[in-house]
């Protein structure tokens, strides 16, 4: 009676075994999708390399296998369709190779990324990349008709077509003057590091004798230098 308890014991612990870690494929289809782009100016990023990586989680140490790689096409997207592993114990791992845009935080910003750990196989379809480059930026604003401390600037600056952030608003007294100098995180002399793109200064400046208003703007492509001059 002892040996059939144990031997029944035996079978269920095999059971479970072979439930919890078996690897059991979906019955349908699903697709892994990578869409690189930049925000600013909705072109997609063409030839990125990426690859789709299974996770194995079950034992002391994770295990990783690269089953797919490919590369972006001319809308910036890569696709891969696949049956996945359904069971908890695995996940996926998106990768793209982004060295061929130069040095993340120096060349160019990503604004978003998927999450970088594993997914299981239903979250594999959103896997967006939204990827900025830098340009250099000098900002000369100045009050060249001021009639005294009672003029007033306020200022609205903004990155035209982007929503990620850059769009500051201020104002400034007096017969206010500005210029970018020095340097900050590895930007030229004089210039700060931006994201590439058309930015807009609409402005309104109130004196003694009225009211007036003026827009300026500046488009920069990726890398460029370029200087901007306020003067009202």
């Amino acid at each position: 009676m002892a040996y059939q308890k144990t031997y029944n014991a035996v079978v269920l612990l095999l059971l479970l075994f072979f439930f919890f870690g078996c690897k059991k494929l979906s019955k349908e289809y699903t697709t892994a999708r990578w869409e690189i782009i930049n925000p600013v100016t909705k072109t997609p990023y063409v030839g990125i390399p990426v690859r789709l990586i299974l996770g194995d989680y079950r034992g002391s140490s994770p295990k990783y296998e690269v089953i797919w790689e490919g590369e972006t096409n001319s809308q910036g997207i890569a696709e891969h369709k696949f049956k996945g592993y359904t069971n908890p114990s695995f996940g996926y791992l998106e990768e793209a190779n982004l060295s061929v845009l130069g040095v993340g935080g120096i060349d160019y910003s990503i604004i978003r990324r998927p999450y970088a750990g594993g997914r299981p196989l239903d979250e594999l379809n959103e896997l967006r990349y939204e990827i900025v480059p830098y340009a250099y930026l000098k900002q000369i604003i100045k009050n060249n008709n001021c009639e005294g401390s009672e003029d007033v600037l306020n200022m609205h600056m903004y990155l035209k077509n982007f929503d990620g952030g850059i769009n500051q608003e201020y104002t400034r007294n007096g017969c206010y003057e500005f210029e970018t100098t020095g340097s900050l995180d590895g930007s030229p002399d004089g210039y700060r590091r931006v994201y590439m793109g058309t930015y807009v200064y609409d402005y309104e400046v109130v004196r003694s004798g009225g009211t007036t208003y003026g827009t300026d703007s500046i488009t920069l492509s990726t890398g460029e230098l370029g200087t901007i001059e306020v003067l009202y």
